[in-house]
């Protein structure tokens, strides 16, 4: 598949730790061919500078076919002489090969990101070894198994505290997860963490605020070890631990839903989420299918992830339609679109800007400056394989759990 075009005016983010953040995004594309435009724009080459904190860098690498003024051309995923990554290009101009170095920049070294990459030849971890089936937890098969289950971790747990010895770690290495991806869902108790503000009778299991009636979940036996502590479940499926709010755990039978036919539940990589927006919801994608793998690609999302920060530093919410106009305002056109759509992709779907685009979330207890886009690293550290599941008729938690007895909610400590 082609990669999007680079231009003039067209972000990286870079890796390097001085000056400023890590990653940041050093600047725009500041050089380019004098007569070769694409989107409006100077097509960019390898060896044309860009604007970065610090001393400039250029595009290193580039398509090992298409040649522009004698140069290869540079691309959205292609590498920067400081080891970052062009993160933005023209969505309309796809230029094609597995990504060849050019000959005109300097070889540069893997970007500090999660996209570079995966080395899982390097010695392993204990996290790049497979646990026997035998030794992982028993999937339960009945709600008050899984409450039974969470009140004996509250018991471990609350003994280890009182021993001042280290609190129990999820069973599951990253290999074991990985597994979990490429088999698909097999368990039958979901778990979906919320606030209670949210969790009252007449809320839903989804984003209140999402366009679209879907959720994010992990299986249970990925987050009984945790038992009902807030803070440490929210660590381990990667949401933002807000500190004062009380939070709500949903046990939910995915099974007895999936038989009802109102729920699909799934391992949202980008192919398959990707595949999923393609698919059930065409309408809100029409006409733009094509670039629907390009903003889920983990070098695109090291730049959504970037835009979020940044819109939050100016006190902007890109959900906000006022205020991603006032963010993109000096955006050009197609650099506009492409974050619009990647944003539709958080409105409409929940892939926030912490979607990894491989299954597993972003462990916020041990994941280093980094976000591990992309393949699963097996020596990395991550939190829980992720469930997606698409509601077509969504009903309230009253409903789900008096009625149809899909449901059990439990109040977290």
């Amino acid at each position: 598949m082609g990669k999007p075009a680079a231009r003039v005016g067209d972000m990286h983010v870079c890796p390097k730790t001085n000056p400023g953040p890590v990653p940041h995004v050093g600047g725009p594309i500041a050089v380019g061919s004098s007569n070769v435009i694409i989107g409006g724009m100077p097509a960019a080459r390898v060896g044309d500078m860009a604007v970065c904190i610090g001393p400039p860098d250029k595009a290193s690498s580039g398509s090992s076919t298409v040649m522009i003024n004698g140069k290869p051309a540079a691309r959205m995923g292609d590498s920067s002489g400081h080891g970052g990554k062009i993160v933005v290009g023209c969505p309309t101009v796809l230029i094609g090969d597995s990504g060849g170095s050019g000959g005109g920049g300097a070889a540069a070294s893997p970007a500090g990101g999660g996209s570079s990459p995966t080395n899982n030849s390097s010695p392993q971890s204990a996290n790049a070894k497979l646990t026997p089936t035998e030794e992982l937890p028993k999937k339960p098969q009945t709600l008050p198994e899984c409450e039974d289950r969470i009140c004996q971790a509250k018991d471990e747990i609350a003994a280890c505290r009182a021993e001042g010895k280290p609190l129990p770690k999820s069973p599951y290495t990253t290999a074991d997860k990985k597994r979990i991806v490429e088999e698909g869902l097999d368990e039958k108790y979901i778990v979906r963490i919320v606030e209670t503000k949210y969790a009252g009778d007449d809320g839903s299991i989804g984003n209140p605020h999402a366009e679209v009636k879907s959720y994010w979940t992990t299986t249970f036996t990925q987050l009984e070890h945790a038992d009902s502590d807030a803070k440490l479940i929210c660590e381990a499926v990667g949401v933002d631990y807000k500190s004062g709010s009380d939070y709500t755990m949903l046990l939910i039978d995915q099974e007895a839903a999936a038989e009802t036919g109102d729920m699909v539940s799934f391992i949202p990589t980008s192919e398959n989420l990707s595949t999923f927006a393609r698919k059930e919801l065409k309408q809100d994608f029409k006409g733009k299918e094509h670039l629907v793998d390009v903003v889920m690609s983990p070098e695109y999302s090291e730049y959504y992830e970037f835009a979020v920060a940044d819109a939050k530093e100016q006190e902007l919410d890109l959900w906000n339609r006022h205020d991603f106009e006032i963010y993109t305002a000096d955006m050009d056109e197609s650099t506009k679109g492409i974050l619009k759509l990647r944003q539709a992709m958080n409105n409409k779907v929940g892939a926030n800007e912490h979607f990894l685009g491989n299954g597993l979330t972003k462990d916020l207890a041990t994941a280093g400056e980094s976000t591990p886009f992309g393949e699963i690293n097996l020596n990395q550290e991550y939190g829980v394989a992720e469930v997606f599941t698409h509601d077509k008729n969504p009903k309230t938690l009253r409903q789900l759990e008096n009625n149809d007895k899909l449901l059990k909610r439990i109040a977290l400590s």
